[in-house]
């Protein structure tokens, strides 16, 4: 399965600030699941964790994941391929 998102690729036009936007979003993700998320000791010692919300966070994250994996590679390759070509030329002209 990893290899299907893990390929060798030359970064071209604003591939960089697209992989850039994505990554952040999911750190946005990853730390509002965090903060959410309680982690505490129970009567025992035993550690505890009750996700609640972080779940809901998790879920989002993997269903806009999972659905830019599929429109990327199908029917809106060509417009992530013309975003990666064009797109430093509209941020410098806007």
């Amino acid at each position: 399965m990893t290899f299907n998102y893990l390929k060798a690729f030359t970064p071209r036009g604003n591939d960089g600030l697209l992989i850039t936007l994505l990554a952040a979003a999911g750190i946005v993700v990853g730390l509002l699941s965090g903060i959410v998320t309680d982690v505490r000791r129970d009567a025992d010692g035993r550690v505890v964790a009750r996700a609640g919300l972080a779940a809901a966070f998790w879920v989002a994250g993997m269903g806009f994941r999972s659905a830019f994996a599929v429109w990327s590679t199908g029917s809106g390759a060509a417009d992530v391929a013309r975003l990666s070509v064009e797109q430093p030329r509209v941020l410098t002209h806007a």
